[in-house]
């Protein structure tokens, strides 16, 4: 769990910097750039005009995810982390990679460096692959053990 809580640790930040800046009017050059990686990583699109910043997309995307949810999943594909997958590639969700791209023990799956990459790669993928653009919709009710609306939620 250390590296799910980091994980979202990481999105948190930059999610509180973001409704920060929103009402901003000016933008250092520092900011512009951190704002363009944040948009880069979750796969927003963004002119780069500070006027026009696609606020609704952004917030959506940069969310954390439940540890629970993290952790149930990696429990689920990995076999509490007993897979080969797992084992050889630090895979503990079962991510494919492209045609082409993969290395590793497993053809035709992602390989990570370590188990915390692979978190990380499960997290941001929740977060920005558009056939789980549904997600957004379902976490908040899944975090609120289905009757919430808050994506904001903590486990103990």
């Amino acid at each position: 769990m250390p590296y799910i809580t980091k994980q979202n640790q990481a999105i948190t930040a930059d999610r509180n910097w973001l409704i920060s800046k929103q009402y901003d009017a000016r933008w250092s050059p520092t900011e512009k750039a951190r704002l363009k990686d944040i948009a880069s990583r979750y796969k927003v699109k963004w002119s780069g005009n500070t006027r026009h910043v696609p606020w609704n997309a952004l917030l959506e995307r940069v969310d954390i995810i439940p540890n629970s949810m993290v952790a149930t999943m990696a429990a689920a594909e990995s076999g509490w982390g007993t897979s080969r997958l797992a084992r050889e590639n630090n895979n503990l969700f079962g991510m494919k990679c492209g045609a082409g791209r993969c290395r590793g023990a497993m053809k035709g799956y992602s390989q990570f460096e370590s188990v915390e990459q692979s978190v990380q790669a499960y997290v941001t993928n929740l977060n920005t692959h558009p056939g789980l653009f549904f997600f957004p919709q379902v976490a908040p009710a899944a975090a609120q053990g289905g009757s919430g609306s808050n994506r904001q939620h903590h486990d103990p």
